[in-house]
C-alpha cells in the first residue's frame, strides 16, 4: 500500500510539472514573436539613421528556416488564446520580417495553411459573430473544444457578446453555418498544414 500510494505521488507531482512546463512554453513562445518583431523594427529603425549594429545571427536563422507554416503557428500560439484574423497574421509575419515577395499571393497562402490546418483539426475556425469573417486558433488545452466560442479578437477590442455553448466534436443545429461547419461530412473545419506550400519562382 505504501509503494502504491508513492507511486500516485509521484504521478501527481510529473503531472503537475507537466503543466507547469507547458505554461512555461507558451510564454516563452509569446516572448519570442515579441522580440523578433521589436529586433526587425529596431533594425529598421538604426538603418534609417545611419546606426551600426551587428545583425541578429538568431533572428536570421529562424527566418531562414522557418516556413510559413512554422511561422503561422508560432503567431497563433503567441496570440493565443485570442482569435486571429488572417490579415493580423500577414501583419505579423511582415513585422518579424518574413520575406512574403517570394508568394505571388501571400494572402491567399496564408489562408490555405489555416484551411488545411481546420480540415486536420490541428485549429479552430470559427466565424466572429460581429462580421461573419473567419478567424482561428491553435488549440493549448483539451478544454479548448469543449468550452463555449467566447474570447477576444487578437489585435481588436470587439469581444463575442454571445455564446454558443459547449461542443464536444462538432456543433449541432442553427450554430453548424456560423462557426464554419461542413453539414455534409459533419465535421467542424477546426485548422492544419505542415506549411510547405510552395512560393512562385
Amino acid at each position: 500500500m505504501r509503494s502504491a500510494s508513492n507511486y500516485r505521488k509521484a504521478y501527481e507531482t510529473a503531472r503537475r510539472e507537466l503543466s507547469d512546463l507547458l505554461s512555461q512554453q507558451q510564454r516563452l513562445e509569446k516572448r519570442i514573436v515579441t522580440v523578433r518583431q521589436s529586433l526587425q523594427t529596431l533594425a529598421t529603425l538604426c538603418e534609417g539613421n545611419e546606426v551600426e549594429v551587428k545583425p541578429s545571427s538568431d533572428a536570421a536563422y529562424l527566418l531562414e528556416k522557418s516556413t510559413l507554416g512554422d511561422e503561422i503557428r508560432s503567431i497563433l500560439i503567441a496570440e493565443y488564446p485570442a482569435w486571429v484574423r488572417p490579415s493580423h497574421i500577414k501583419d505579423r509575419l511582415e513585422r518579424i520580417g518574413h520575406d512574403l515577395t517570394k508568394y505571388s499571393n501571400p494572402q491567399a497562402s496564408i489562408h490555405m495553411v489555416l484551411k488545411r490546418w481546420a480540415e486536420s483539426r490541428d485549429a479552430q475556425e470559427w466565424e466572429w459573430p460581429h462580421d461573419g469573417k473567419k478567424v482561428y486558433r491553435i488549440p493549448r488545452t483539451p478544454s479548448d473544444w469543449d468550452e463555449p466560442y467566447s474570447g477576444k479578437l487578437a489585435g481588436g477590442t470587439l469581444r463575442v457578446s454571445d455564446t454558443l455553448g459547449p461542443r464536444s466534436d462538432a456543433p449541432t443545429g442553427r450554430f453548424q453555418k456560423r462557426i464554419g461547419v461542413d453539414r455534409k461530412a459533419n465535421a467542424a473545419y477546426v485548422c492544419g498544414m505542415r506549411g510547405n506550400e510552395k512560393p512562385k519562382k
